[in-house]
């Protein structure tokens, strides 16, 4: 939520809510990229380590696929023996 209110503030958009001894030049908002880029990394690997249980199911799910190949291929195979 912070960072999108910076990047509103950015566009401009949030320029008429400001006090007027607020700084309106663009330059003075140019380290709020960095700001965005930062959070987004911390924010992705944040979400990585908290969900990694999560991404078992990928794992399972492949296992279970593999079996069910196994089990056809059987299937067919005892049928035509």
């Amino acid at each position: 939520m912070v960072n999108g209110t910076l990047l509103l503030l950015k566009l401009g958009v949030l320029t008429s809510f400001l006090p007027e001894t607020f700084p309106k030049e663009s330059y003075y908002y140019d380290w709020i990229n960095a700001n965005i880029l930062i959070w987004g990394v911390i924010l992705a690997v944040h979400s990585i380590i908290v969900l990694r249980h999560r991404f078992t199911f990928f794992k399972k799910w492949e296992e279970r696929q593999i079996q069910k190949y196994m089990d056809e291929d059987k299937d067919h195979v005892d049928k035509y023996r």
